[in-house]
């Protein structure tokens, strides 16, 4: 959410790719968990080690496209480009045998020029994400927060224990998780 929240308000289009399906048995749990914060979102499912799953990522890397790579520290992010460009353009670490993921190797931000004809920004793994000044990168993650907020009793309100709040009512019926 704070990953959607960031790019929204940078005015960019979200696409979420979920790397590593490989070490999952059950990999398509993760699709839906995101699908259920990620409204209209498009989402990929994807293994380095898979070609077919690859080719899905193909229309992001055409003529006139840049695309950046922001995700966690470990996530894939640089094999995913060295697969995607077909040989090893991006240093890559293995993966931990301590805690079996992903080890933080990317350290600057690099662009790329990709064989299908478009760019693509590797980014260094982001550790945390904090907001001081939001624009509209909220409401485009939580549409319908946004929606159910504007019935709430009080104008200012903050969502925690207001009377007449209406996201806290839509918790309590079931029709928004209290995580999200």
């Amino acid at each position: 959410e704070r990953y959607l929240t960031l790019v929204y308000n940078c005015g960019l289009n979200p696409v979420i790719i979920l790397t590593k399906a490989d070490l999952r048995q059950d990999p398509e749990h993760f699709v839906s968990e995101v699908e259920a914060v990620a409204f209209g979102v498009p989402i990929h499912l994807v293994s380095a080690s898979d070609d077919t799953s690859l080719t899905s990522l193909e229309p992001y890397l055409a003529p006139g496209r840049t695309t950046t790579m922001v995700g966690s520290s470990g996530a894939g992010k640089s094999t995913l480009v060295n697969r995607l460009y077909g040989k090893t353009v991006q240093r890559t670490g293995s993966i931990s045998t301590h805690v079996g993921k992903g080890k933080h190797t990317t350290t600057s931000r690099d662009l790329i020029m990709m064989p299908q004809g478009g760019m693509l920004i590797d980014n260094p793994g982001i550790r945390e994400i904090a907001f001081w000044d939001v624009d509209n990168g909220i409401e485009s993650a939580f549409p319908e927060i946004e929606t159910l907020g504007s019935g709430c009793r009080f104008t200012n309100c903050t969502h925690t224990r207001e009377p007449g709040c209406r996201i806290l009512k839509a918790v309590d019926d079931g029709e928004i998780s209290r995580e999200r």
